[in-house]
């Protein structure tokens, strides 16, 4: 197994519009740590997650492993809450 090192991050705020990440900084990504302040719900399939539909998360992580779940990942906040996201990129 290969080790991946920590090379980038970066924090979104996130309401009621769905959020990506930023392409610039998962630039040759392969693992992406997120840890989200808030509630919401996400998808890595590439399709939009709504308020009420995606998996649900609630002060949690979620890890994503290579570039196309990177690539697809969306998330959206629900309710009125604003919720933070904070990524950390690791590549080998």
């Amino acid at each position: 197994m290969a080790n991946l090192n920590a090379y980038g991050f970066e924090s979104i705020g996130c309401n009621s519009k769905v959020q990506r990440l930023n392409s610039e900084k998962y630039y040759e990504a392969t693992k992406a740590f997120i840890s989200v302040d808030g509630a919401g719900q996400f998808r890595y399939d590439g399709g939009e997650p709504t308020p009420s539909q995606g998996h649900s998360v609630k002060n949690g992580s979620i890890v994503l492993t290579g570039t196309i779940q990177i690539l697809n990942f969306r998330f959206i906040s629900t309710g009125d809450e604003f919720s933070a996201l904070n990524i950390s990129y690791e590549k080998e």
